[in-house]
């Protein structure tokens, strides 16, 4: 069993799904699905705390420069950030996955569901996947990687900044 927890992955729908498939025998994949409103909001939020964005900005601002792009300009990298509405329109991607591996391939959870009970949906994956139960990690589920605020932008640069350069060493 090998796990992977990237949001951005699910928008390469039929891609990244192919490249699944061409490194993995029979590769299953399990995708988080929240709340589309929800989900924009936290989006924009992670990216102002990133710095993609000044802190002044509105929502409204970031909304209008969105549905200013193209389809096409999503293909810079760069765009990414502008993914808040985009990225919560799960029927414009997730056919492809189910195109590709199979809908018995390609299990959907809510992250509500994951917050307000994850021991129990994680069991449920488990019994759906053929993995041993006793082997899941079922209790104590928290999240680990909540974007808090900041209160000084120079010092959140440089944090930024080592853990982004330093993310790979770390890691290994």
């Amino acid at each position: 069993v090998r796990l992977e927890a990237t949001p951005s992955y699910c928008y390469g729908g039929a891609a990244v799904a192919r490249a699944l498939q061409s490194v993995l025998v029979h590769p299953r994949v399990v995708i988080a699905l929240r709340e589309p409103v929800a989900r924009a909001i936290s989006f924009f939020e992670y990216q102002k705390i990133r710095l993609r964005f000044p802190p002044e900005m509105t929502m409204e601002e970031y909304l209008a420069t969105a549905d200013g792009l193209a389809d096409a300009d999503f293909l810079d990298p760069e765009n990414e950030k502008y993914m808040a509405v985009r990225g919560g329109r799960y029927a414009d991607w997730l056919g492809e996955w189910w195109e590709v591996l199979g809908q018995d391939a390609v299990r959907i959870v809510w992250f509500e569901d994951l917050a307000a009970d994850g021991g129990r949906v994680v069991r449920e994956l488990g019994e759906g996947l053929d993995l041993d139960p006793s082997r899941l990690p079922v209790e104590g589920l928290r999240s680990e990687n909540r974007t808090v605020a900041f209160k000084r932008a120079r010092l959140q640069r440089a944090a930024l900044w080592f853990n982004d350069s330093s993310e790979r060493w770390l890691r290994k």
